[in-house]
């Protein structure tokens, strides 16, 4: 019997908390801050360089995750390194990561992205609930080409949707 009252709990304490912000909650997030995502892509771009991928955020820079306070290569946890060591691999100095930091907070974001691909990408990462394999995240994209479309609906499965805003930026929301 406890266990099954441990069961139901859980099910309703799951089920009650998952609520997504809205589109209009997330587009907010861009709307009142376009000079500071303008500012993220800028410096994410510069300091890609002529590596693939950057990612600069509060627990991922490059290749090296935050874990429990330290930092690790690719979740490889028998190798702690400090910020001081990630940031000199990476080729970022402290006083840029802190303004990524300062912008992250203006932003309401945790993480930008940006990749020399086919399309040109720079992805902030202003959302983000669930597991890997399970989710939803909300990001605010700036593509050098076309955004990509919607696919699905929002309470139907899985879904990605899109949102067009301004200047080659546009929200890209989805659950899997």
């Amino acid at each position: 019997m406890r266990n099954l009252l441990l069961l139901i709990t859980t099910f309703f304490l799951l089920t009650a908390c998952y609520n997504p912000p809205s589109t209009e909650e997330l587009v907010t997030k861009y709307s009142t801050a376009t000079d500071e995502f303008e500012m993220l892509k800028k410096m994410i771009i510069e300091d890609t360089g002529q590596k693939e991928c950057l990612d600069v955020g509060f627990d991922h820079i490059g290749e090296y995750w935050k874990y429990d306070e330290k930092w690790t290569h690719s979740n490889d946890y028998k190798n702690e390194l400090s910020i001081t060591d990630v940031l000199k691999t990476v080729g970022l100095t402290k006083e840029r990561y802190e303004e990524y930091k300062k912008l992250f907070v203006l932003t309401h974001s945790e993480r930008v992205t940006f990749c020399h691909r086919k399309a040109h990408i720079v992805t902030v990462l202003v959302y983000r609930d669930g597991l890997s394999i399970s989710g939803c995240s909300g990001d605010i994209q700036w593509n050098n080409e076309v955004p990509p479309v919607s696919v699905g609906k929002r309470g139907k499965g899985d879904f990605t949707e899109i949102t067009p805003l301004n200047n080659g930026w546009y929200l890209n929301f989805n659950c899997t």
